[in-house]
């Protein structure tokens, strides 16, 4: 909406990336979460029912990543984001740490209303898009 109530080509402005609220999510399904309980680091090539269970957890998240117990450059990548934005190194190995403040989002199976998972999201999606435009900026100036 514009002042006075006007709107942009008659409908609106529409965004271009939904992002969800959490607390607005149905969270019936955590109960089925696998228990993070092997004490063990995992890196890409991996395989383990802990990899599985954070899976599980960075997909509630909306992180983007397959849910097989397979730790691959997704899972990776997911963890890394993950780790950034939670003030953790970005590793991207899946170890204690990681695991405990990942955990703590579901302990009582429901999010902290007190985090703004839509913000959080939406930096993701920008820093992404930062490091593309990073990567050809130096291309460009490699070139010339």
């Amino acid at each position: 909406m514009l002042p006075n109530d006007g709107q942009i080509n008659g409908v609106g402005v529409q965004p271009d990336i939904y992002i969800e609220n959490y607390s607005n999510l149905n969270l019936d399904h955590l109960g089925d979460l696998v228990p993070l309980i092997e004490d063990k680091t995992y890196q890409v090539g991996e395989v383990g029912l802990n990899v599985y269970g954070v899976e599980q957890r960075l997909e509630a998240l909306d992180y983007e990543l397959r849910v097989d117990g397979v730790f691959d450059k997704l899972t990776q990548t997911a963890l890394i984001n993950f780790q950034i934005e939670h003030g953790l190194n970005g590793t991207g190995i899946l170890d204690n740490e990681s695991i405990d403040v990942i955990n703590s989002y579901f302990a009582l199976s429901d999010l902290d209303p007190n985090i703004d998972y839509q913000m959080l999201k939406s930096i993701r999606i920008l820093n992404d898009k930062l490091r593309c435009l990073s990567k050809f900026l130096i291309y460009v100036v490699l070139i010339h």
